[in-house]
């Protein structure tokens, strides 16, 4: 099972999550929720948590002081960042 708990420590809502996921909010709030994630986007949101989580980890999340029109950028730009330096 998936634990999705660094969106929470990150200061990630399911919106944000899903929109980095490529999916509707319904989807990470099933995922939240109990239902299992597809096999074909496990990879990617494990990933994706372990970044955050990382990301928590040296204090670059949760993201503060931006408005919530540049949170997506101000996130993906954190994420980012990681994924460079894990390829």
């Amino acid at each position: 099972m998936i634990d999705f708990s660094p969106l929470k420590a990150g200061g990630i809502t399911q919106a944000e999550f899903a929109r980095l996921c490529n999916v509707s909010r319904a989807a990470v709030h099933g995922w939240l929720n109990g239902a299992g994630v597809h096999e074909m986007r496990q990879s990617r949101v494990t990933r994706l948590l372990k970044i955050i989580s990382q990301a928590i980890q040296d204090e670059k999340l949760p993201i503060k002081g931006v408005a919530k029109e540049q949170r997506d950028d101000a996130i993906k730009k954190v994420l980012v960042s990681y994924l460079r330096t894990t390829d």
